[in-house]
Parts: structure tokens; C-alpha cells; sequence
């Protein structure tokens, strides 16, 4: 059974793109949502910018479950989808899974 191993927390202070400071040891997978203005996902091989990437709006979900993304979760980069916006992305990290 899987259990929760940190929390996840990006707020956009500039319109770099970011990632999270610390994924714990041990995560496999994450729930995260899209808290406060749209933003773009990328990873650090393909950086999103404030025109490409996966574009979120608050409330959408980004699930990382019933596999290993432990790795990804570490790449994951987020940007402002509108510059000087401070869009906050929100959730937590959890280590196991289950393929019921």
C-alpha cells in the first residue's frame, strides 16, 4: 500500500522554470494540482516556456499513479503560462504502488 512520503510545492517567483527543491527518497509516485494561475509542464530535456509545454489551469489535476515516476517527478519543470502570473502547483509524493 502506498504511503505519503513529502509534500510538493511550487510557487513561481519569476518566469524561470522550476522544479521541485527536494523529491524524498523513495517516491515512486505524485498527486498534484494546479493551485493559483495557469502554468506550462515540461521536464529538463524539453523546458517549457510561456507558449509550449502542457498547459494547467487552477484546479486541474497532474497525477503521477500506478507506475514508477519517481525519476519524471525529479525532471518535472513548470513555468508561468502568463509571465509575472506566480502560478503555485500543490500536492504530494507518495513511495510504493499498487496495479490492482
Amino acid at each position: 500500500m502506498p504511503r505519503q512520503t513529502g509534500l510538493a510545492n511550487i510557487t513561481l517567483a519569476n518566469d524561470n522554470a522550476a522544479g521541485f527543491d527536494d523529491v524524498p527518497v523513495g517516491t515512486t509516485q505524485g498527486v498534484l494540482t494546479v493551485e493559483d494561475n495557469a502554468i506550462r509542464v515540461g521536464d529538463v530535456n524539453n523546458l517549457p516556456t510561456a507558449s509550449t509545454g502542457l498547459q494547467l489551469f487552477p484546479g486541474d489535476p497532474l497525477l503521477f499513479v500506478g507506475n514508477d515516476y519517481g525519476d519524471f517527478l525529479r525532471q518535472l519543470r513548470i513555468i508561468n503560462d502568463t509571465p509575472g502570473s506566480n502560478g503555485v502547483l500543490k500536492g504530494f509524493f507518495m513511495d510504493g504502488f499498487d496495479r490492482a
